[in-house]
Formats: C-alpha cells, structure tokens, sequence
C-alpha cells in the first residue's frame, strides 16, 4: 500500500488519481457488504491512518465525489461511477491474472 502521504487524492483536471480511485472503490465495496462505511472502515481496508482518510475524503467531497452524512460515507452518482470503473478495472485485470496463470501450470 501507498503511504499517508497520497490526501490530495484529486487533481484539477477532473480525472481521478490512483489514490483517489482507491478511495472511491473502497467505499463502493464496504457499502456493498455492509450497507454503510465510515472512515475508519476506509483505512482499515486500505491500510492508512484515520487523518489521511479524513483528508481524502475532505478532497474527495470538494472534488464532488463523496458526501458525508454524520460518520457514514456515500459517493455520488459521479464518484459511483468513477468506482464502478475502477472496480471493473481491477476484476478484468484479476481475471487476465488468473488465466494466465492457468494457462501456464
């Protein structure tokens, strides 16, 4: 994992970070098993400090990506689908992983 130095999670050019994405995905998969995610749920799953997820989530709402309501993280339709990309990303990218790895043994 990255270190707590990656906060700054989106750019002005509107394209999400890596980090940011990560953050996004995130939160798309703890809501799906848990029905909500807090912050300390991020940083468990991510492996970062409390203050860092703060921060990125801080830059993330400003970005217009996430809401937060009391301690209970959502993403909005536009941070929903930057997640869901890079969600389906990461599975194609598994997929390809695992086939190949089949294809060898």
């Amino acid at each position: 994992m990255r270190g707590d130095t990656d906060a700054s999670c989106y750019p002005r050019s509107r394209t999400p970070t890596k980090s940011s994405e990560d953050y996004l995905e995130a939160i798309l998969v703890i809501r799906r098993l848990r029905g909500s995610c807090r912050n300390v749920d991020i940083a468990e799953r991510l492996g970062r400090s409390k203050p860092s997820v703060t921060k990125a989530l801080s830059n993330l709402a400003a970005a217009g990506l996430v809401q937060m309501s009391g301690h209970d993280v959502h993403l909005t339709e536009e941070g929903e689908r930057a997640a869901s990309a890079a969600l389906e990303r990461h599975r194609f990218f598994e997929r390809l992983l695992v086939e190949t790895a089949s294809a060898e043994a």
